[in-house]
C-alpha cells in the first residue's frame, strides 16, 4: 500500500488503537515500565499529535545531513510540536537485533519509517521533563520475518505500524546538550537519533515548504469508511532551488565560481547572539555569474 499524506489520520488512530490493545507493549519496549508521569503523556497526547508527512527528498536529504549534524543545545523551541505523529515513505534506518523464537536464535530487522513524540512533564525519573520518541516500523514487513521463522502471528493489530522501541531525551532546565556523555550512549544504541534531530532541524528552515495536505473526496470517504476524524496534515517537502549561503555577508571580489558543498553552520540566535542552533547550507555554486567555474568544464563526447 501507498502511504498518501490523507492517510496519517488513519494511521494515528490505528497506533492508537495498538497501544490500547497491547498491555504488554511497554514492557516490551523499555527496558523498565516508565513511571506513569512519563508514559501516560504518550498515550494520552496521540490523540492530538500533529502530523506529519516528510517527502522523499527531504528524508534523503535528512539522511545525508545527518552524518555531520554538529553537536547544540536542544531547547523546547527546536522541536516542531509538543506532540507530533512523523511518516515518510523512506527508511529512514534499519534496525538489526536478535531474538530467539521458539528457542531458535533468529535475526530480525525493522524498517522505520516513522515516529511520534511528546515531551513528557517534570517527573521522578526526569527531573526537567523529556522528549519520548517511539519508533515505528512496517507492520506487515515485521510479521512476515516473524512467519518466516515459524512464529504463530495472533491478534487483530490495528493499524499499519508497529512500536517497537522507544528512547527518551532528558531535558535539562529548558534544554538539553547534545553531545553529552548520555546522549552519545543514546546515539549508540540508536544510531537513527541524528536522523530525527536533523529532520527538526531541517523543519525549522527557509529551505522546506510546509504546507497543508488536500483531502480530496475520495480521501474524505476512506477516513469515513474507517470512522477516522479527519484531520490537519502538514507536508514537508524541499523548496524548489533552496541553495546558498543565507547570511546576508557581501563576497569579496572574485574572478571564478566553484561549488560549495553542503554543509552545516553554527547560527548565532537569542539575547545578543549569544546562543548557537546548527542550519544547513544547501550546495551551491557561489561567484560572480557568467565567471568560468574553478576547475574548468568537462566535455565527454560518445562516439560510435
Amino acid at each position: 500500500m501507498i502511504i498518501q499524506p490523507t492517510d496519517l489520520p488513519a494511521l494515528r488512530v490505528g497506533l492508537g488503537r495498538w497501544i490500547d490493545e497491547s498491555k504488554g507493549w511497554w514492557e516490551a519496549t523499555w527496558r523498565k515500565p516508565p513511571e506513569l508521569a512519563t508514559r501516560r503523556p504518550l498515550r494520552q497526547n496521540l490523540d492530538a499529535a500533529e502530523l506529519f508527512y516528510v517527502a522523499p527528498e527531504m528524508a534523503r536529504l535528512a539522511m545525508h545531513a545527518a552524518d555531520s549534524l554538529p553537536d547544540y543545545v536542544l531547547r523546547i523551541e527546536d522541536v516542531p510540536a509538543p506532540a507530533g505523529f512523523l511518516y515518510t515513505p523512506e527508511t529512514l534506518h534499519t534496525t538489526i537485533y536478535e531474538e530467539t523464537i521458539l528457542g531458535v536464535p533468529q535475526t530480525l530487522s525493522a524498517s522505520v519509517t516513522g515516529i511520534y513524540w511528546t515531551v513528557a512533564a517534570a517527573n521522578e525519573d526526569y527531573p526537567h521533563g523529556a522528549v519520548i520518541i517511539v519508533r515505528l516500523a512496517d507492520k506487515a514487513d515485521f510479521h512476515r520475518q516473524l512467519r518466516d521463522a515459524g512464529y504463530v502471528v495472533t491478534g487483530s493489530a490495528p493499524g499499519l505500524y508497529l512500536p517497537f522501541s522507544t528512547t527518551a531525551w532528558p531535558l535539562s532546565g529548558d534544554s538539553y546538550q547534545w553531545g553529552s556523555e548520555e546522549e552519545a550512549r543514546h546515539d549508540r544504541h540508536y544510531p537513527d537519533n541524528r536522523i530525527f534531530k536533523t529532520i527538526w532541524r531541517l523543519m525549522q528552515q527557509p529551505l522546506i515548504v510546509n504546507e497543508a495536505a488536500r483531502f480530496d473526496r475520495a480521501a474524505r470517504r476512506r477516513l469515513e469508511r474507517q470512522q477516522v476524524p479527519p484531520a490537519a496534515v502538514r507536508v514537508i517537502r524541499l523548496r524548489r532551488g533552496a541553495h546558498g549561503d543565507s547570511n546576508g555577508q557581501q563576497d569579496h571580489e572574485h574572478f571564478h565560481q566553484w561549488v560549495v558543498r553542503g554543509h552545516w553552520r553554527q547560527q548565532p540566535y537569542g539575547p545578543k547572539g549569544s546562543l548557537r542552533r546548527p542550519v544547513w547550507i544547501a550546495p551551491h555554486v557561489k561567484g560572480p555569474e557568467g565567471a568560468p567555474l574553478l576547475g574548468g568544464e568537462k566535455v565527454h563526447a560518445w562516439v560510435r
